[in-house]
C-alpha cells in the first residue's frame, strides 16, 4: 500500500504553508503528524506515508468523526477538509455510517465553510464500478454517502 499512497500527488501540490496532519487507522487512530504547516516536514511525511501499510481491523467511521471535530477546533479561516484513504470497510467503530454522515453534514448559514470530507478508494474498493458484488456495492455507498452528504441528508 505504501507504493500507491506515497505517489498521490496531493502532497506536491500543497504550499509549504498549507496545514496538513496524517492519521492512519486500524485497531485504534495513531496521529502520525498533528496539523501543522507543511514545509518543514512536508519529506518527513512522505517517508512517513511510504511506510504505512494496512493490517488489522478498520476503524474507519470513528477516525473520520474524530478528525474532523479535531479539524473543527482548530483556528482558521482556510479550507479545511479531510481525505480519506480507505477500502470502506469498517468492523470496529462505535460510530454508524448514518451517525457519522450525520455529524459531517454541513447545516446552517455557513454550511458552504464547513469542512469537506473526501474518500479516494484503493484496495478492493476499485471494484466500485466494475462489480454486482453485494459487499463492493455497500463498500460503494459508503463512499457516496460520506463525500455527498448533502444528498445523503436532502430531506428539506
Amino acid at each position: 500500500m505504501g507504493q500507491f499512497i506515497g505517489g498521490l500527488p496531493l502532497i506536491n501540490l500543497l504550499g509549504d504553508s498549507d496545514g496538513l496532519g496524517v492519521t492512519v487507522f486500524s485497531n485504534n487512530a495513531d496521529v502520525l503528524t498533528p496539523v501543522t504547516p507543511l514545509g518543514p516536514k512536508r519529506q518527513d511525511v512522505l517517508n512517513l506515508i511510504n511506510q504505512i501499510s494496512a493490517s488489522g481491523n478498520t476503524l474507519l467511521f470513528d477516525t473520520i468523526a474524530a478528525q474532523f471535530d479535531a479539524l473543527n477546533k482548530l483556528p482558521s479561516k482556510h479550507i479545511k477538509a479531510v481525505i480519506v484513504l480507505t477500502d470502506g470497510m469498517d468492523n470496529i467503530s462505535q460510530h454508524s455510517l448514518d451517525q457519522l454522515v450525520s455529524q459531517i453534514t454541513p447545516v446552517g448559514e455557513n454550511a458552504g465553510n464547513s469542512i469537506k470530507v473526501f474518500t479516494i478508494a484503493y484496495g478492493s474498493a476499485g471494484v466500485c464500478r466494475h462489480s454486482s458484488e453485494h459487499q463492493a456495492g455497500a463498500r460503494c455507498k459508503v463512499y457516496l454517502q460520506i463525500t455527498n452528504r448533502r444528498s445523503a441528508h436532502s430531506s428539506n
